[in-house]
């Protein structure tokens, strides 16, 4: 009997500790999952952002001549 008794609660502690734990592992997951995103996008820009000066330079040359 007295073992039924101190069972569950040690289970359910173990049981939330997991969890608690996978939780954590998915949550550091996401983070750097976004974090490679951001990344990602930000040379994304920089490269627009290149293109964009590197035709406006040509339009500089082009109207020099």
């Amino acid at each position: 009997m007295i073992q039924y008794i101190f069972l569950p609660p040690i289970f359910l502690l173990f049981k939330i500790s997991f969890l608690h734990e996978i939780f954590n592992n998915y949550r550091n997951m996401h983070i750097e999952t976004m974090g490679q995103q951001l990344e990602l996008l930000q040379h994304q820009w920089i490269r627009k952002q290149a293109k964009i000066w590197h035709s406006t330079q040509n339009v500089k040359k082009s109207k020099s001549k």
